[in-house]
């Protein structure tokens, strides 16, 4: 049986939800033997597949992401100390684990999304690997801390992560690129997301909501809102409510701020691993920009009021194409947290069956499963 290996960064759940994307589309031709090595809940991964699959998950941190502070705002101080521990001080250690772990299972190919390390792996244990992403941490890294002069990554270290991706067989490069030019082969590939797996009226009817109703999903960065502020969110949602009968869909994490017997919201299930299905059954989407979400509304055409993270360049590059894609509207970060969006819902709403669905590729997942498969027949 084949060995295939996915390695995940942990910034987030987008990266690990478009993996996840190209392991079903794997799994639809044969019964490869994957392994799936990130930093997130356990459950996200294994309850996305069948028990029947043969997918086994390991917690590992394979790269340092960013952390962010207030506004939607990097920390340079924070994000700096975490990529100088996980991806300099701890290379040595990191890569002779992966690689005593590749020889063990004798893996026939490594896919990484988009943590540098997994490439030098490869090199080492003379296994191809895949590149399957929009951005790379160099790229990232290189624009963040230029902005801080007391948190300076040495040209030695940005090399080093230049040249760990370099050794990576192929880059699959999805759409909203940073540069990535110290890939050597590339090709680029459609949107990469999870397709729907219930239909818009059966998310309605679990969510007991009619199918006429408007459904407005609203993620906000909840985690950077004092309690006040996140109070004074749902006040506003249910002003609205109250003026259209809008029903509004938030993270179960938010039932600590708001009664579930209100009757305008409802919560996406704690342990539902198919957000893609509630993004589709939505009118409108608010939210910060992520590759997950987005991709997820240009997929299935569902307008969005967002904001982006100031400084970081991946958001940057995702907004000036977003707008040709969905219909959309901007807010800058410290106006949306404090809710200047919500003047710009009714509007969105009101127009948006006023604008011609355009047709997105969105078959990003079978083309990159296609690639790797191409290589271990």
């Amino acid at each position: 049986m084949r060995k295939i290996l996915f390695y995940s960064s942990g910034h987030g759940f987008g990266h690990a939800t478009r993996m996840i994307a190209v392991v079903r589309e794997l799994l639809k031709q044969d019964d490869y033997k994957i392994y799936f090595i990130a930093s997130i809940p356990t459950w996200l991964v294994l309850n996305s597949f069948s028990k029947e699959s043969n997918v086994e998950f390991i917690h590992t941190e394979n790269d340092a992401g960013v952390i962010y502070g207030s506004n939607l705002l990097v920390d340079i101080p924070k994000t700096f100390n975490q990529v100088k521990e996980i991806m300099i001080d701890q290379r040595e250690s990191y890569i002779k684990k992966e690689l005593d772990f590749c020889k063990k299972h004798k893996i026939d190919i490594i896919n990484s999304d988009i943590p540098s390390l997994p490439f030098i792996v490869g090199k080492k244990a003379e296994i191809p690997t895949f590149a399957i992403s929009n951005f790379n941490w160099y790229d990232i890294y290189k624009h963040i801390f230029r902005q801080d002069q007391n948190y300076v990554l040495t040209e030695n270290d940005l090399n080093t992560i230049w040249n760990d991706y370099s050794e990576a067989t192929l880059f699959l490069e999805m759409p909203f690129p940073t540069q990535n030019k110290m890939f050597k082969q590339k090709e680029k590939i459609p949107l990469v997301v999870r397709k729907t797996t219930r239909t818009r009226e059966d998310i309605r009817k679990f969510l007991n909501i009619d199918e006429e109703k408007e459904l407005i999903f609203v993620s906000l960065g909840w985690h950077n809102l004092p309690e006040n502020e996140i109070r004074n969110v749902f006040r506003s949602l249910e002003e609205i409510s109250k003026n259209r009968g809008t029903t509004f869909l938030v993270s179960s994490i938010l039932k600590n701020y708001i009664s579930p017997k209100k009757n305008y919201i409802r919560f996406i299930p704690e342990f539902d691993t198919e957000s893609q299905d509630y993004i589709a059954s939505c009118d409108l989407v608010i939210s910060k920009i992520g590759y997950g979400i987005v991709s997820e509304c240009v997929a299935n055409n569902i307008p969005m009021i967002y904001t982006i993270r100031k400084n970081y360049i991946e958001d940057k590059l995702t907004l000036k194409e977003l707008d040709k894609l969905i219909v959309s509207e901007y807010v800058p970060a410290e106006q949306f947290l404090k809710g200047a969006w919500i003047n710009l819902v009714e509007d969105m709403l009101d127009s948006k069956n006023e604008y011609i669905q355009k047709r997105v590729n969105a078959d990003g997942a079978r083309i990159a499963a296609r690639n790797i498969l191409e290589f271990i027949k």
